[in-house]
C-alpha cells in the first residue's frame, strides 16, 4: 500500500548499516599506518563506504520526508546535523595535517581552510583544496550541494509512479557509467578525471539513485532480492574490482577514481533497499542490535576522526609501523579503539547535545523524525 502523507516506518537497519560503511573507510585508511600485504589488496576498497552514505543520504532523507515541511526548516536541520561536529573535528584536524615534515603534512593554506569550512572545498580540483581542513569532508561539501537542491525536486520526484521512479533510478546508473566510460575512452588527464568523477555534480547522481529508490518504496514497491542475496551480489563485485585491480590499463583509474562507486553503487543500493524492506515488513534483522545500532549513531563522529587519529599516531610514530604482524594487528586494534571512544565523546558531548539545541530553535511543527541520519563515513 502506497504511504506518501503518513509517517513512513522506522527503518533502523540502515543505522547498523552506516557502522559498516563506517568501518569500511577505516579498513582503507588504516593501511597507512599499519600496512598488512593481505589486507592492502582490500583495504583499497574502503573508499566505496562513501558511495554508500551518498546513495544512503538520497534513500533516508526521502524516507523520513513529509509534505509540510520547508526549506528553510530542511536547511536547518540539516545545518544543525552535519556543521557543529565538522567545525570541531576540522579545528582538531588542522594541527595534525599541516606543518610538519612527514609526507601526509602540508603547509597551511587559508584559503583552502576557509573553503573547507564553507563546505565548497569539493568543486576544486587540486588535493591540497580537495582534502583541505579535515581531509574526511570532502564528502560534506558534496552533501551541502545535495542538501541545497533536495528542497525543489522532492515534491516533484514524489508525484512518480512506482514503474518511472525505478526506470530512474536505473538511468542514474546508466549516466554513471556512460561518464566512466567516456572518461576511459578521452583520457583527459587524472586531475580532469578526477574532478570529473568526484565532484558533487557527478556524485549528486548517487544521491538521487537513492531518492528513486526511496519514493518507489514509499508508493509500495518492495525488491523481490532479499538482503543475504544483496550481500551476496556485494561481495561478487568486490571480488570483481580486485580482480579488474591486476590490469595495467584499470589499475591507476581503479584507485585514483570513483570508478569503485560505479560498480557498487547499485550494490549498496540493493542491499539499502533490502535492509529496509525487511523492516517495513516487520522481519528480524542483525543490522538492529543495539550495539549496531550505538555504533551507527556514533559513525558520522568515527568518520570524522578515525583519519585524524590515524595520522596522529603517525605522526607520533614518525612513520609506519613496520614491526611483525601482531604488532600490527595491536596497533590497528589501539587505533580502531581509540577511534570508537572518540566518536562516542564527540557523540554524547558535541553532536547530539548540539544538535537537539540547534533543532529546538525551529518553530514548533509535526516532526517526521529522520528515521537514519544519512550522514556518516566518508573517504
Amino acid at each position: 500500500m502506497a504511504q506518501t502523507e503518513n509517517r513512513m516506518p522506522r527503518v533502523e537497519s540502515l543505522t547498523g548499516l552506516r557502522w559498516f560503511a563506517a568501518f569500511f573507510v577505516f579498513v582503507h585508511h588504516i593501511a597507512n599506518l599499519a600496512p598488512i600485504r593481505s589486507l592492502t589488496a582490500w583495504s583499497w576498497l574502503g573508499v566505496t563506504g562513501v558511495t554508500f552514505f551518498f546513495v544512503l543520504s538520497g534513500f533516508v532523507l526521502t524516507w523520513s520526508w513529509f509534505p509540510r515541511d520547508t526549506p528553510r526548516r530542511f536547511y536547518w536541520r540539516r545545518f544543525a546535523r552535519i556543521y557543529p561536529l565538522h567545525l570541531i573535528t576540522t579545528l582538531i584536524a588542522v594541527p595534525v595535517f599541516y606543518g610538519g615534515a612527514l609526507r601526509f603534512q602540508k603547509p597551511f593554506d587559508g584559503v583552502a581552510v576557509l573553503l573547507s569550512l564553507l563546505l565548497l572545498h569539493a568543486w576544486f580540483t587540486p588535493a591540497g583544496v580537495y582534502f583541505a581542513g579535515n581531509p574526511a569532508s570532502w564528502s560534506l561539501s558534496d552533501e551541502a550541494f545535495f542538501y541545497s537542491v533536495f528542497p525543489g525536486t522532492i515534491r516533484r520526484l514524489m508525484a512518480l509512479r512506482v514503474r518511472t521512479a525505478l526506470w530512474l533510478a536505473a538511468a542514474t546508473v546508466v549516466a554513471m557509467w556512460a561518464v566512466l566510460i567516456l572518461v576511459v575512452v578521452l583520457k583527459p588527464g587524472p586531475a580532469v578525471a578526477t574532478f570529473a568523477l568526484r565532484s558533487p555534480a557527478y556524485r549528486v547522481l548517487e544521491f538521487l539513485l537513492g531518492i528513486a529508490l526511496a519514493v518507489a518504496m514509499r508508493q509500495g514497491w518492495r525488491p523481490r532480492v532479499g538482503l543475504w542475496s544483496a550481500l551476496a551480489i556485494l561481495l561478487g563485485a568486490l571480488v570483481l574490482l580486485v580482480a579488474w585491480s591486476h590490469n595495467p590499463h584499470l589499475q591507476h583509474l581503479l584507485k585514483s577514481t570513483s570508478m569503485m562507486g560505479q560498480v557498487t553503487a547499485p550494490c549498496y543500493a540493493l542491499i539499502i533497499v533490502a535492509a529496509a524492506s525487511r523492516d517495513v515488513r516487520g522481519l528480524g534483522s542483525f543490522l538492529r542490535h543495539p550495539y549496531l545500532i550505538r555504533l551507527g549513531h556514533w559513525s558520522y563522529a568515527f568518520y570524522l576522526t578515525h583519519a585524524t587519529v590515524l595520522y596522529a599516531l603517525l605522526l607520533w610514530h614518525g612513520g609506519p609501523i613496520r614491526g611483525a604482524l601482531p604488532v600490527k594487528v595491536g596497533v590497528i586494534g589501539v587505533t580502531l579503539a581509540m577511534s570508537i571512544s572518540l566518536a562516542w565523546l564527540l557523540y554524547h558531548f558535541v553532536e547530539h547535545p548540539t544538535e537537539r539545541r540547534l533543532r529546538g530553535m525551529l518553530p514548533p511543527l509535526e516532526e517526521y523524525a529522520e528515521l537514519a541520519e544519512p550522514v556518516a563515513g566518508r573517504e
